[in-house]
């Protein structure tokens, strides 16, 4: 019993400390997709999360720190919803597709065109925190389509000679021009409708590219 009573106070602890981070994450999240790195200011985290200077620092020693565990956080939750949502999908078509659909709907939604503004203006200004958000979110999803593709000409499913450039070359065409206008704000967002159709009009030029 003894033994019990001893842990469970570090327990709490631990549980509080771990709040307290994730409070100040979501803070920083909130406030750089609304002012960008250079405009969100570590005050105005501080002053959001609710919490002292020290417990900030104590947890994100610097601005930078702290950026980057926003962009691990959201890419372990955008790597999650993408892995989620293909679970079930083992042919090339289907996996593709479903997969296609769900990385453009995020891209284009207005969370989606926030992170990739953000990811400009930051890179830009800040150049060393650009390798940071290509890897937590764009890498991160080319590696899965990447490891898919190599399993699949594994399986003679597909002909894939080179699975790191043929998950570029796809991912590149989900992208597309679409992306681009609306990030430009050019024209009307595609109706869930129109970017299933064109997901698949996608997959199936890829597919005809590396049919087994």
């Amino acid at each position: 019993m003894r033994v019990n009573e001893d842990i469970r106070p570090v327990g709490r602890a631990q549980l509080r400390k771990r709040a307290k981070a994730d409070t100040i994450l979501q803070a920083a999240r909130e406030l750089f997709l609304e002012h960008g790195y250079s405009g969100a200011t570590t005050d105005m985290i501080q002053g959001r999360a609710a919490v002292s200077k020290s417990t900030l620092y104590s947890h994100f020693p610097t601005k930078e720190v702290l950026f980057e565990a926003v962009c691990k956080l959201g890419s372990d939750a955008f790597e999650a919803m993408l892995a989620n949502a293909v679970v079930s999908e083992t042919e090339p078509r289907g996996f593709l597709h479903r997969f296609g659909t769900e990385f453009l709907t995020y891209l284009l939604s207005e969370e989606g065109k926030a992170f990739f503004r953000l990811m400009v203006e930051a890179s830009k200004n800040f150049p060393q925190l650009g390798p940071i958000f290509y890897g937590a979110g764009i890498k991160a999803s080319n590696d899965m389509i990447e490891r898919y593709l190599a399993d699949a000409h594994a399986a003679k499913r597909l002909v894939i000679d080179d699975p790191a450039l043929s998950s570029e070359h796809y991912m590149g065409m989900l992208r597309g021009d679409m992306h681009l206008r609306v990030i430009l704000n050019i024209g009307t967002p595609p109706s869930p409708a129109q970017i299933d159709t064109y997901v698949a009009a996608t997959v199936d030029r890829f597919l005809k590219a590396h049919s087994a």
